[in-house]
């Protein structure tokens, strides 16, 4: 059991059922706490029983008679208590104008404590920009500290925190160049055709810093090396230039086979990896293949690649750091939960959703839920997720119960074509209950014809 104690300058318990819902989603042993927000800054962060991580929720503006004092008390407390387990800051949105000189300075002290994090309310904004963060009560009742979403981007925040906590991040990062550093191949319009537009540079200033905090960065690229050289050298827009690159892993090979090299190459687990991809057929094979690798399947379209790269979890945590290991069940495919929460759990309205339908009967019909097996299968759970709402879950699930309809299905075609170069016969669509399995293994005999015909077999 890893004790957390999550304490705040205002009532907290309320965080209780969004902690209690990613713990069950994680598979945590975790007991959460909560105190009171009248006691002193020591007896919030008191050591000595037990608690194996704290996390702060802090609003400087709630301290109005002298908050540099108080700021100050609770740096004070924050050290003493970091010497025996992690702390976290958590700075939250305020409704109190004019202090955002002291929530810099909060943030900044807490920084220099050693064993402790500090998170501003800038980045919370950054990660939920669409909680509603005060919201006046309307019923003449005295309001509470946040409104619903306010208070599941809060939650989701501290299970952000304390996930670094209890998993090590990624060792390498290995990321796609097309789609992913830029818009474009490289391999066939060269370094003056690509295009990096401003989400593709905050994506790139994420990778740059995490090389700066000493995590390597691989590239990959199913063409040649020539043509990425070219782009990293000479375009003028680029931030990830060869200097921040440790391998470039170009060639013929697939992705999973350019892992298993660059594991044995650098003595690498490869659940060290963390694979940020933009070709879904390539992260298929990675799950199918090497299901330790946790990969992330980022969109077509900048502004949303850069969006969910904001919600790629493990990217929270420091390189190969756990401050404690969980107990219970792990997951068994590290991806999934993953490309989970940054497509479907990323906006507070999605959490509140999720929460509310796991107060009501937990995680339900898990049994019946038939994982993907196959590349082809988890090349179409990919696609399905990016299209359908809610998304899919099991290679039973029918295209049209999950929200499909004729638009989409032209969509999801047009991705099938793009992607793995086939037609699917029109018998699929009208005569098939067009579920996962179906599909894929209509993807998979199409595929086979094709070869067939190519080879003149027939």
């Amino acid at each position: 059991m890893f004790r957390v104690r999550v304490v705040g300058s205002f009532a907290v318990e309320p965080l209780g059922d969004v902690l209690g819902f990613w713990s069950d989603l994680l598979e945590w042993d975790v007991r959460w706490e909560f105190g009171a927000p009248d006691q002193t800054f020591r007896q919030w962060l008191a050591t000595g029983d037990g608690v194996r991580g704290w996390v702060v929720l802090a609003r400087p503006g709630d301290w109005p008679a002298d908050p540099a004092q108080s700021i100050t008390e609770l740096v004070e407390a924050v050290r003493a208590a970091a010497g025996s387990a992690p702390v976290a800051v958590v700075v939250c949105p305020s409704p109190v104008a004019d202090v955002a000189a002291l929530e810099d300075s909060l943030v900044t002290r807490v920084a220099a404590v050693p064993g402790a994090t500090a998170i501003s309310a800038d980045q919370v904004r950054s990660w939920y920009p669409q909680a509603a963060w005060h919201e006046p009560a309307t019923d003449g009742t005295e309001p509470t500290p946040y409104p619903p979403t306010g208070y599941a981007a809060l939650g989701t925040v501290v299970a952000r925190t304390v996930r670094g906590w209890l998993t090590p991040g990624p060792n390498v990062i290995v990321a796609e160049c097309d789609g992913v550093l830029w818009d474009g191949a490289a391999g066939e319009v060269g370094a003056p055709g690509v295009e990096v537009p401003e989400a593709r540079r905050r994506m790139q200033r994420v990778l740059v810093e995490h090389v700066r905090a000493g995590r390597p960065l691989c590239l990959y690229t199913r063409g040649e090396r020539q043509g990425v050289s070219a782009v990293l050298r000479e375009h003028p827009d680029l931030l990830v230039r060869e200097e921040y690159v440790t391998a470039l892993l170009a060639g013929g090979q697939s992705a999973p086979d350019h892992l298993r090299s660059l594991s044995a190459r650098f003595g690498l687990g490869l659940d060290d990896v963390l694979f940020l991809g933009a070709d879904p057929v390539e992260v298929a094979r990675l799950r199918a293949h090497l299901p330790q690798v946790t990969a992330l399947l980022l969109p077509a379209a900048a502004d949303a690649a850069a969006a969910r790269l904001a919600h790629c979890w493990p990217l929270d945590a420091a390189p190969g750091h756990a401050a404690a290991a969980p107990t219970g069940p792990a997951p068994a495919a590290p991806s999934g939960p993953v490309q989970h929460i940054a497509t479907t759990l990323a906006t507070p309205d999605q959490i509140v959703a999720a929460v509310d339908a796991w107060r009501g009967d937990g995680f339900a019909g898990t049994d019946d839920v038939v994982p993907a097996q196959t590349a082809t299968q988890h090349a179409v759970m990919l696609l399905w997720a990016d299209l359908l709402s809610p998304p899919p879950r099991s290679i039973e699930d029918n295209f049209f119960e999950l929200s499909g309809d004729s638009l989409k299905l032209v969509q999801f075609m047009g991705q099938v074509r793009r992607h793995f170069g086939i037609e699917l016969p029109t018998s699929t669509l009208f005569e098939s209950t067009l579920t996962i399995a179906e599909i894929a293994a209509a993807i998979e005999d199409a595929q086979v014809d094709d070869l067939l015909d190519t080879a003149d077999i027939r």
